[in-house]
């Protein structure tokens, strides 16, 4: 499932909107004057936020600029699964729908009914046969069941950030491996990455890399299969992102940084 890196620009706001959380306009100047580039830039902008809304402390979350940026990114990681899925916000339905084993003979219950949230019959119908209809799916291989009831309920309208997160956290994410950068990258989108290890490394492309597993989990005495002699693949207690495993004693390593609050340990 294809999902989009941040913009190395987006890296830099997410970075000092982090630093200015819990700063007054004093603290937020200060940090403008001596920030280059586009973190000066970002600086800049929640000092005229901060003015114009009578913020005394800045805060993320009342910054309607970063609800706005956040809604974008969801939308991005949402795209794969767009075409079959209710437009964010939009009055939709929640439907029963009921299908029948068309093989008497055939194992399993005979009426097998679903649920889902959608702006159609026809959608919920391509929803449920899209998620059930396969092999190991509750309908099994195709023709096994056909579709005999669809039943709609009452009309509900919700929020589009809400929806957005709710489709990001329920279809999305479940859908990504642990320790994958596309899981990391879902839990940022959803402001939930602060339990990842931050450790970072360049590996053989030449890409910096960040660990996917949880901060708290680096043991160096705690070593990887490799170098034990064994090829099993297993990290220790090193860091690990996708296919590589390494410890903070690399030239080109950075260790875990925690997160202001964050209670570290295994």
């Amino acid at each position: 499932m294809p999902i989009e890196k941040f913009t190395a620009r987006e890296t830099v706001r997410r970075s000092v909107q982090k630093k200015a959380t819990g700063m007054d306009r004093k603290q937020v100047a200060e940090q403008t004057e001596i920030a280059r580039g586009w973190e000066h830039a970002e600086s800049r902008r929640i000092g005229y936020v901060m003015a114009q809304e009578h913020m005394e402390i800045y805060a993320p979350q009342a910054d309607l600029t970063v609800t706005r940026w956040k809604r974008e990114r969801l939308q991005r990681i949402a795209e794969p699964e767009a075409a079959t899925t209710p437009s964010v916000g939009a009055a939709v339905r929640r439907c029963r729908v009921v299908a029948r084993r068309v093989d008497g003979a055939h194992s399993g219950c005979a009426t097998l009914a679903n649920f889902t949230d959608t702006e159609s019959v026809e959608a919920a119908v391509a929803a449920v046969r899209r998620e059930n209809e396969r092999l190991g799916g509750l309908y099994g291989v195709r023709g096994l069941c056909r579709v005999v009831q669809v039943v709609e309920e009452d009309a509900v309208t919700e929020p589009p950030e809400a929806r957005l997160e709710a489709f990001v956290r329920e279809t999305v994410l479940p859908r990504t491996h642990p320790n994958s950068t596309a899981r990391r990258r879902v839990l940022e989108a959803l402001g939930e990455a602060g339990c990842l290890c931050t450790a970072r490394a360049v590996n053989s492309d030449g890409d910096v890399i960040l660990c996917k597993r949880k901060s708290g989990h680096y043991d160096p005495d705690d070593l990887p299969g490799f170098k034990r002699g064994k090829s099993d693949g297993t990290p220790g207690g090193w860091h690990l992102a996708g296919g590589s495993i390494w410890s903070d004693a690399g030239s080109a390593c950075s260790p875990h940084t925690p997160v202001p609050g964050e209670v570290v340990g295994r």
